[in-house]
């Protein structure tokens, strides 16, 4: 379902995010959500610890590596 999402294969863009998800943008290569620039990626629940890695993350990951991807804006649950 992921590659037949406009976008999916093209692993250097953000498109795919900020087109999908509310409040989401891109400026200075850097993903915005809701005006901040503190956004925090996680892969299977693990943070990965770099507040600039939105112009290298796509390289790191595979798109066929990926079940499923999701965002999450505002707060973050308790859980």
């Amino acid at each position: 379902q992921i590659q037949q999402t406009p976008g999916a294969i093209d692993v250097n863009s953000l498109t795919m995010i900020t087109d999908y998800v509310p409040g989401a943008y891109e400026a200075h290569d850097m993903l915005h959500i809701r005006g901040g620039h503190q956004t925090s990626w996680l892969i299977d629940g693990v943070e990965i610890p770099n507040t600039n890695i939105a112009e290298s993350l796509g390289p790191a990951v595979a798109p066929e590596d990926i079940q499923t991807l999701g965002a999450e804006r505002g707060g973050y649950s308790a859980n």
